[in-house]
């Protein structure tokens, strides 16, 4: 994952890339004249949970943080 060091690049930042996030974010890149960032919650590095990465382990992650 990339860092990101300037936000000016972006004409809108979506925080939460939930159903709502998600749908505000396709209609706002309708418009190819603007950058869009989504900014979501999430471990660092999920290559490390095992649970993310085998998709049989997808209903531990009910309930996690």
């Amino acid at each position: 994952m990339n860092a990101i060091n300037n936000f000016n690049d972006f004409d809108f930042i979506v925080v939460g890339g939930g159903t709502a996030g998600c749908v505000a974010a396709g209609r706002l890149a309708e418009n190819p004249n603007v950058n869009i960032l989504v900014i979501e919650a999430g471990v660092s590095n999920p290559i490390d949970t095992e649970a993310i990465m085998t998709p049989a382990r997808a209903f531990e992650l009910r309930g996690s943080k």
